[in-house]
């Protein structure tokens, strides 16, 4: 009778950690699946990212060339206001010359 006890207990023993054996298989194939598909994930995150970071990098550079060209522009808009206001101080100085010669023809014409 205790062969056969220690035979029952044994079947009972070997099927248990096979059904444990199985479980943990199940467990390790789901978690596999599990790290694979969390290894999609962040491959498809990453490549997001990289992405994003090129177009964030895209629009900073065209903004920089924006301001840059803007720079230009202001520095040539300041040089054509100087010019300008040179150009307008000559004319007041014409103007008065023209002025002063003007009289002093007048003067000239109405003594003759």
């Amino acid at each position: 009778r205790m062969f056969c006890n220690l035979a029952i207990e044994l079947r009972e023993t070997k099927f248990k950690r096979q059904q444990e054996h199985k479980r943990m298989e199940l467990e390790i194939e789901e978690k596999s699946q599990l790290v694979g598909e969390l290894s999609k994930n962040l491959q498809t995150i990453t490549q997001d990212y990289e992405d994003r970071l090129a177009q964030l990098q895209r629009i900073m550079e065209h903004k920089d060339m924006e301001q840059r060209n803007a720079g230009i522009n202001m520095e040539a808009l300041q040089e054509t206001k100087t010019k300008i206001k040179s150009l307008e101080t000559e004319v007041e100085h014409y103007k008065k010359t023209n002025g002063v010669l003007k009289t002093k023809l007048q003067a000239l014409v109405s003594v003759e």
